[in-house]
């Protein structure tokens, strides 16, 4: 780990509002749902959908990825698999310890996720601590109020599986909900991350996400976190730790391919939790 990143994170876990979670499609993998890299690539309906989708998510442009499954589907099919793939009937309670339930243990004020799965409120309702609120789209205001009070809601960021009309996969979806720095939600967004330290985990953190695009413009406020894994060389690391420090974000890395370490830290930060 990043040994001053890690003194930083444990003194923001002492807090007694602690710091508010960022949660990625990494942590629901073990809970039965794909990476949405994967559904992407395994959802394509032949080898020219295919090798596009591999180009784009190559480049980081994941809503452009996206746009080639939607348009090579066609909206209503697109719709189904979406719903079908990430709705609750797919959900699977994992027999062990997750990082997703050691998050449980100690994160209970707001949680925003880009996930569209059920996993992460079956994971706090499963732990007796169920979300007040479930807010995406249209829904934000709400948020405000209870960002405030520092309540548990979750603010599911690209919408929910079962709402087809709410969501933020493709470039238009994200034109039409999001575009333009006075809407609710990209108000919301700005305000947690002005007032809240953040803790990402499960995240890729690529360039073609449209909250990065608020954070950037920021100035500087609370530390921001990313538990991410470490790139193979020491010169990709440093051009990602660079691209993230663009972002206001400090990485802690874990080894390529040992994501069993996400679960391991979140146990470590849960020790230095206060009680609540």
């Amino acid at each position: 780990w990043n040994e001053n990143a890690s003194r930083a994170l444990i003194a923001s876990a002492k807090e007694l509002e602690g710091f508010v979670p960022f949660v990625g499609a990494g942590l629901s993998v073990d809970w039965g749902f794909p990476s949405w890299k994967t559904f992407l690539e395994t959802s394509a309906p032949d080898q020219v959908v295919f090798q596009n989708i591999q180009e784009c998510i190559a480049a980081g442009r994941f809503f452009a990825a996206t746009d080639h499954l939607l348009h090579a589907l066609g909206r209503t099919r697109f719709n189904l698999l979406v719903s079908r793939t990430f709705g609750n009937e797919h959900l699977r309670r994992p027999p062990r310890m997750t990082a997703l339930s050691e998050l449980t243990r100690f994160a209970i004020g707001p949680v925003i996720t880009t996930n569209f799965d059920p996993a992460l409120a079956t994971a706090y309702r499963d732990a007796g601590r169920p979300f007040i609120l479930e807010l995406w789209a249209g829904k934000p205001f709400l948020g405000a109020e209870a960002l405030l009070e520092h309540l548990r809601f979750l603010l599911k960021l690209h919408g929910d599986a079962t709402d087809h009309r709410n969501r933020i996969l493709t470039q238009s979806e994200y034109r039409r909900h999001y575009e333009g720095g006075t809407k609710p939600l990209p108000q919301l967004v700005r305000r947690i991350f002005t007032t809240a330290s953040i803790l990402f985990v499960g995240c890729s953190i690529n360039s073609d996400e449209w909250y990065l695009k608020i954070v950037k413009d920021l100035p500087p406020g609370p530390p921001h976190f990313a538990i991410i894994e470490s790139p193979q060389s020491a010169v990709a690391r440093k051009q990602r730790e660079d691209e993230l420090n663009l972002y206001h974000i400090t990485p802690l890395w874990y080894a390529p391919g040992q994501h069993d370490n996400v679960t391991e830290l979140l146990a470590f930060l849960a020790r230095f939790a206060p009680e609540r």
